[in-house]
């Protein structure tokens, strides 16, 4: 596995990913309590309380972006390595921040960071991501950027994790 130091900056069509500072924690936060970033999650109900959410921010191992333009939040992504039994694989997660015009090109540019960073971040490692399984919208950007339907172990391994509720997610994954 080829780690990295981790890239601070991307940029893409004027926007910039830029790893988060600690101020931006409590903006991280209300992005992603958000009612309609919650319906996207396995446990839509849950509000993040801002110790839990101190705890989740200052673990090393998560690599925290915020996607800007013009110095303002449109977006945030995330990266783990998660270690289990079979070896290491990538997790990750982005959403929305507020009322974000033109959704849809700022999603499809988000992931096109968080792909990015994670070619350049890592290698020999298996990237799984979930998402509502009504969501073709995010499937088909995944698609686009090489996901392809997760193997059986990979879905163990996301429902290890994520799967905790009776929302039907989908699981993909791509070989770094």
């Amino acid at each position: 596995m080829k780690l990295l130091k981790p890239q601070k900056k991307i940029i893409t069509n004027k926007l910039v990913s830029n790893m988060c500072k600690i101020h931006e924690a409590r903006s991280f936060l209300k992005a992603r309590n958000q009612k309609q970033v919650r319906l996207l999650s396995s446990k839509p109900n849950h509000i993040i309380i801002w110790p839990e959410h101190v705890r989740w921010w200052l673990k090393k191992e998560i690599l925290k972006y915020s996607v800007k333009k013009n110095n303002l939040p449109l977006a945030y992504h995330w990266t783990k390595v998660v270690v289990d039994k079979k070896g290491k694989f990538i997790i990750s997660g982005w959403f929305l921040s507020g009322d974000t015009d033109d959704k849809l090109r700022i999603a499809s540019e988000v992931l096109k960071f968080q792909y990015k960073f994670v070619k350049k971040q890592y290698s020999n490692l298996t990237w799984i991501i979930t998402m509502r399984e009504e969501n073709k919208f995010v499937e088909r950007l995944n698609k686009r950027i090489g996901f392809k339907k997760a193997s059986h172990i990979s879905i163990k391994r996301a429902s290890k994790i994520f799967f905790n509720s009776k929302i039907k997610f989908k699981c993909m994954e791509m070989i770094i």
